[in-house]
């Protein structure tokens, strides 16, 4: 007489989480780690471009699904840190809409996840997690800017003892390529003074400013390809010098520049015939100056660029308020 083997009814934790977005309709939220625990075990899966995931274990029974804004290098903190999810059997799915805290979250998260991870450029990478050194908290604020003058921020002196977020976002409502440009401002920020504290704390605002929106520039589009900043580009202080020096020539008209403590346009222009150079080689002449002629020479000195001629021309535009 036989025996009848009974019939394994196991099954792997999986799903997709996505969500809303002005620009590219529905995206997944890159790079989340997903949970999926019952009593103490837990299987974990990584959520990638399309927002699928799936966990590294089956389970029999019903199991938890979970997940915070957080990977190993960077946590996003706010009015929430993650989703609790069911207990249930089968695919855990989510879609955040838009004007949600999870949309907002999930947005700045997919900017981070790409900073901290993915493809930059060949550029150094912000502060990472490690023995002495403390993770990059990023508060995500939902409400707009109390001073009501800026998207984010970026203050070093928030990390102490990894108590403080260094890298604080406002203005939740803005559509979502604004909110990834703006995180890779901010974490621009947080790489240029990992790399270079001294010059970064003393630096003058032009250079310190033109380069994280250089970044901005140069990441943001790699998702967005329509990603354009001209109109947040600012003589004298966040200017397009990063971008002149990489894209191809063209001709620079007016532009925002600073008088009596206001930004008003001007009738300016002039041949940006700069080109080709690339931005981890603008990120190198910026290390080890904190002043704006101190960059323009190191990038004039360091490099056998055809075009170098004509740096000068480029620097002085941007500069002239």
């Amino acid at each position: 007489v036989g025996s009848v083997m009974a019939r394994s009814n196991k099954w792997r934790p999986g799903g997709r989480i996505t969500m809303q977005d002005t620009e590219l309709g529905t995206v997944g939220v890159e790079g989340l780690k997903i949970q999926a625990r019952r009593w103490f075990t837990t299987h974990t899966g990584f959520v990638d471009q399309n927002g699928y995931y799936q966990c590294d274990g089956t389970f029999k029974n019903p199991a938890n699904y979970s997940f915070n804004f957080e990977r190993y290098e960077f946590e996003i903190r706010g009015s929430i840190s993650g989703v609790d999810g069911p207990k249930m059997e089968g695919n855990w799915n989510q879609h955040y809409q838009r004007n949600t805290k999870q949309n907002y979250h999930s947005n700045i998260f997919r900017a981070a996840f790409h900073y901290a991870y993915k493809n930059i450029l060949n550029l150094r990478r912000p502060p990472q997690n490690g023995f002495w050194r403390t993770q990059l908290k990023i508060q995500a604020n939902y409400f707009n800017d109390p001073d009501g003058t800026s998207n984010g921020n970026h203050n070093p002196a928030r990390r102490f003892l990894g108590m403080g977020s260094a890298i604080h976002m406002y203005a939740p409502t803005r559509p979502s390529s604004g909110l990834y440009g703006t995180t890779i401002h901010e974490m621009a920020h947080a790489s240029h003074w990992n790399m270079d504290k001294n010059n970064y704390n003393n630096g003058d605002k032009i250079v310190v400013e033109s380069w994280a929106r250089g970044v901005q520039w140069a990441l943001t589009r790699m998702v967005y390809s329509n990603y354009n900043l001209t109109s947040q580009y600012i003589r004298g202080s966040y200017t397009g010098v990063v971008q002149d020096l990489i894209d191809p020539a063209k001709i620079v008209q007016n532009g925002l520049y600073q008088a009596n403590g206001n930004l008003e346009y001007i009738n300016a222009s002039y041949n940006d015939q700069v080109a080709n150079y690339n931005v981890r080689q603008v990120e190198d002449a910026l290390n080890g100056n904190r002043t704006w002629i101190g960059w323009r020479n190191k990038m004039f000195n360091s490099y056998n660029n055809p075009t170098k001629n004509n740096i000068n021309a480029t620097f002085t535009f941007w500069e002239t308020r």
